[in-house]
């Protein structure tokens, strides 16, 4: 794997082997994952194509299927070359929690519900992934913050999720709150920037960029307001003394962890990022999912006074779009409610429901 940094390209320095592919949980996009499988198989005789056990021992695959799979383990992360995606945000965030560390370039196909970071439509993925096999494409490398549950003297370190790790790695954000459906605060890189710090009103962020969003979560008090830091700084968060309870903390939305008042986050940049390949190009993509997700610069057009107008009262066709609302109001009183600058054509408000 050779990394053109400069112009944000993978280019392969020899042709990948060992591929995984990993589904979105459900029952729903079990065909689509079979005819990923299938078509790697057929297409590709020399990959070693690899799944995770929840999927391999599972009654739906075929026999066939089986015999040319095999069981990704932990003992196997540093050897995938690439990684195929079939699902929406949630399944890149699931793999994030699998690749804490290093982390292969992922081609992610939108098989989900929003699907805003996966740029690859399912109904051409054998294009698609005959391109990135071949010759790799355009990358954007997205930070990720790395996290620690620490004692209030360093001497220890716990593990949110007891797998005997000091440490655990976000790629949207880091949640600190009092329990479900409270104030608190959220650590969120520049990929989270359109993830749950979007409803906390932190700026959208393009990916590339390095940094770290502050964001509070309904606070109580009007001179809040979400801020941005270099991606090189610790943060370090504890509780009030005064407080009269502990908080809790979760990452990428996974299980919440208790946060005592022994206890801090320390949190700071990941040296691992999670690269994810791009259909046309790191903005371009970008930008399409604002506007086809968020419905981000997505307003109805138009139509002209005039025409508008003219279609129930001839009289209107002289009026034009730069006529004042006095002209308006002295051409229309007999047709349109007129009411404190704004021109109804109903009597009632219904119109402001459409």
């Amino acid at each position: 794997l050779l990394d053109d940094s400069f112009n944000n390209r993978l280019i392969w320095s020899l042709p990948p082997k060992n591929i995984l592919v990993v589904k979105r949980l459900g029952e729903s996009a079990r065909e689509p994952f079979i005819d990923i499988l299938k078509f790697l198989i057929e297409e590709s005789g020399d990959l070693n194509i690899f799944i995770e056990d929840t999927e391999y021992t599972s009654e739906y695959l075929t026999n066939y299927v089986h015999s040319k799979i095999k069981i990704f383990q932990k003992n196997t992360e540093n050897f995938i070359d690439l990684i195929i995606s079939l699902g929406g945000d949630g399944t890149l965030l699931h793999i994030s929690s699998i690749f804490k560390n290093k982390c292969p370039p992922i081609l992610s196909i939108h098989y989900g519900s929003l699907g805003f970071l996966c740029p690859f439509d399912f109904e051409n993925f054998k294009s698609h992934i005959k391109q990135a096999l071949k010759v790799g494409g355009s990358l954007i490398k997205r930070d990720r913050l790395e996290c620690n549950l620490c004692g209030s003297d360093d001497s220890f370190r716990i593990d949110c999720k007891s797998k005997g790790s000091s440490e655990f790695t976000a790629l949207n954000e880091v949640v600190i709150n009092r329990g479900s459906n409270s104030d608190g605060l959220i650590v969120s890189t520049s990929t989270g920037s359109t993830a749950y710090a979007l409803s906390a009103g932190v700026s959208l962020c393009h990916p590339s960029l390095e940094l770290i969003t502050i964001s509070a979560i309904c606070p109580h008090s009007l001179s809040f307001r979400p801020i941005i830091l270099p991606i090189d700084v610790e943060i370090k968060i504890s509780l009030n003394v005064e407080s009269r309870g502990n908080a809790f903390f979760s990452v990428d939305g996974h299980s919440q962890t208790e946060l005592k008042h022994s206890q801090y986050l320390l949190i700071r940049k990941s040296k691992y990022c999670f690269a994810t390949l791009s259909r046309s190009d790191q903005f371009g993509d970008w930008f399409e999912s604002l506007n086809t997700c968020l419905n981000w610069n997505d307003r109805k057009k138009q139509h002209p006074l005039t025409a508008e107008f003219s279609k129930s009262n001839p009289k209107t066709a002289s009026m034009k779009k730069t006529s004042t609302l006095n002209d308006i109001n002295s051409c229309f009183l007999s047709v349109l409610n007129f009411d404190q600058g704004y021109i109804s054509q109903k009597s009632d408000d219904s119109d402001y429901f459409t």
